[in-house]
């Protein structure tokens, strides 16, 4: 198990050499390995020729280990550029967070795929505090069956608050049903938008932004010339946050400045949260994944989860110590050795919504909660029509052209001779309107076709079979708008860029660590079942009377309060109180303490005789009489 790859801190290599060094391997294993290192380091200098040979004779030069080895998985190889020279000037970055903020203004989303976890720890729990291991545990607590989010979504979990019935929503959909049917008489290709006619974030939704995401962009532009000038378009692929590491922090290991400006980025991101600890879970999903998972040590504290952490033991935050409690709708994890509040953070691309560890999904899931993503979307009575214009605001496109290959379209293809499918393919573009180059998301990718080619036509029809109606989006990026490259050559791109929140007035600011009190109260561990539990017969008696809540009010007051301060007066209870609860219907509960002998022979009937007669009558809807599991952490 020590053996395993390093999931963060030094690289692997390092790391095993450590590791068997300090378990006496032999030296002939370790001056292997070394020599291996140094070879590799030869390798990854700029001035070093990369060829495949000097890989295949280091996979050579480990046959003396005697162990298996697979040349598909030895080594993990990443390109990086030496190019000085691609920068983004102060203007363009300026340009980009403006289109963020503009896709936040068309696409508002908010992380909610914790909802019913919530409701069910509310449901089980109510306001207590427990062990996180214990609450996922499916034989004990209420398990992790339900912590599932859509798989292959960016915006996975997320709820998309500018498709709902509120004022602003409205104001959009209207808007961009208006243009539509401006430009779909004539065939217009785009439709353009002012941004002063775009929504504002309200204070909610902007308070709920991410004091640190990421935008992914490309730049459309003949060349950089045409950057300087402003002669460029901006495609905005949305704003998804909590941090800019979750897609750059796999690259940090092959770049010191990368890693030091993103480890910047992330205190900078600590900074919002100052009463909580943003720790990295650290894990690695399957054998084969390590590319992906692996990054150098960016925060202070990691949660190892089935993966080995490169921190200081004293940095780690381990499972067994962590509590979890639903305060609102908003689930909070506690360290009971730090006594702090510990939000998770996980900084690579790993799609872990697919992950069959329920653990590890909620972990992750914690981090997008109450945080507001941006994507622009069509509402849904555009989205279902064969032919969306592409939709342009000011320089920046947040949505390509789309066309959707119907049924019917589909047939044309499937049973056309493979000799015909060129033929077939031209009269069909004709009659939709297809350009010659266009592309098929794949996830988060875009896999381009060219509908001149006959592969790519074949390609198109292996997707149809298995999905009779596949969009097609228009394809922004060729050589004439490829504005990186130099007079060889021209590249595609895609630029992640960090985005920092900036501190609004007082009352606005992120308050995610604020708004919660960050007094940790007893260890829920230390509090015994007796201490805690009270059931019918003991010194409480716990009653549930579900109705409407204006008839549990009118009866509160004037049937249900006389009466038991009239029992508390008679000697039948020492005292009582009572709570309006909502979850996961609305009802009213009661609870009395006193002698257990007094409550179920003297008060219990009297109430009985008050309540049958409120449920004969239909004011009450049911009643129950249930365990008090008393919220001492609360009080």
């Amino acid at each position: 198990a020590e053996l395993q790859p390093r999931i963060t801190g030094s690289e692997c290599l390092p790391a095993m050499l450590q590791t068997l060094t300090d378990c006496g391997a032999p030296a002939a294993v370790l001056n292997l390995l070394e020599q291996t290192g140094q070879r590799l380091a030869q390798l990854d200098r700029p001035e070093t020729p990369t060829r495949i040979a000097d890989y295949d004779a280091l996979l050579q030069s480990l046959q003396p280990l005697g162990a298996a080895l697979d040349r598909q998985r030895l080594l993990q190889v990443d390109l990086y550029r030496a190019d000085g020279g691609l920068m983004l000037s102060d203007r363009d970055a300026e340009e980009i967070a403006q289109a963020a903020e503009l896709s936040l203004r068309l696409g508002a989303s908010l992380g909610n795929a914790l909802d019913d976890f919530c409701h069910r720890y509310r449901a089980r729990y109510e306001g207590r505090r427990m062990p996180l291991l214990e609450v996922l545990d499916a034989e004990i607590g209420i398990g992790d069956a339900e912590l599932n989010a859509d798989a292959g979504d960016l915006l996975a979990g997320v709820l998309w608050l500018r498709g709902t019935d509120s004022s602003s929503s409205g104001r959009l959909e209207e808007l961009l049903h208006s243009r539509w049917r401006s430009a779909a008489p004539d065939g217009i290709e785009e439709i353009v938008l002012d941004a002063q006619d775009i929504p504002a974030l309200d204070a909610a939704e902007r308070a709920a932004v991410a004091p640190s995401a990421h935008a992914l962009v490309t730049l459309l532009g003949a060349d950089a010339q045409a950057l300087d000038r402003g002669d460029y378009h901006i495609v905005l692929d949305g704003v998804v946050g909590p941090s800019a590491a979750n897609l750059i922090g796999r690259f940090a290991f092959g770049s010191p400045e990368l890693a030091e400006r993103l480890r910047a980025s992330l205190a900078a991101e600590a900074k919002a949260y100052p009463d909580a600890i943003l720790a990295e879970i650290v894990h690695l999903p399957q054998d084969r994944m390590g590319n992906l998972a692996c990054r150098p040590l960016l925060r202070e504290y990691e949660i190892p989860l089935l993966g080995s952490s490169g921190a200081d033991p004293a940095r780690q935050i381990s499972l067994q110590d962590l509590d979890v409690e639903v305060r609102g709708n908003h689930v909070l994890l506690w360290s009971r050795r730090l006594q702090r509040r510990v939000i998770p953070r996980m900084s690579n691309a790993h799609n872990f919504s697919a992950n069959p560890l329920g653990l590890y999904r909620f972990l992750c899931m914690l981090q997008h909660q109450g945080q507001l993503s941006g994507r622009f979307r069509f509402p849904a009575s555009l989205e279902r029509l064969p032919r969306l214009p592409r939709v342009r605001c000011g320089r920046v496109i947040l949505a390509p052209a789309r066309w959707r290959l119907s049924a019917a379209d589909a047939t044309q293809l499937l049973q056309a001779e493979r000799d015909q499918l060129p033929s077939v393919m031209a009269i069909l573009r004709q009659a939709l309107g297809l350009p010659r180059r266009v592309g098929i998301r794949e996830g988060e990718s875009v896999q381009t076709l060219d509908l001149h080619d006959p592969f790519a036509i074949e390609a198109l029809c292996r997707r149809l079979r298995k999905r009779q109606q596949v969009d097609l989006i228009e394809s922004l990026s060729d050589s004439a708008s490829a504005c990186v490259g130099n007079r060889q050559n021209r590249y595609s791109h895609e630029l992640i860029v960090p985005l920092r929140k900036l501190p609004g007035p007082k009352a606005q600011r992120h308050a995610a660590a604020a708004r919660f009190d960050p007094a940790l109260p007893p260890d829920p561990t230390s509090i015994a079942p007796a201490a805690r539990d009270r059931l019918p017969g003991s010194d409480w008696l716990y009653l549930r009377l579900h109705g409407s809540p204006q008839t549990l009010d009118r009866l509160l007051a004037l049937t249900l309060a006389p009466l038991a301060e009239q029992l508390r007066q008679q000697g039948h209870c020492n005292s009582w109180f009572y709570i309006r609860y909502g979850d996961p219907d609305w009802h009213l509960r009661l609870r009395f303490q006193g002698q257990p002998q007094r409550l179920l022979g003297d008060l219990l009937p009297r109430l009985h005789a008050c309540l049958d007669q409120l449920v004969t009558e239909r004011q009450l809807s049911r009643v129950e009489i249930g365990s008090y599991q008393r919220e001492l952490e609360r009080y």
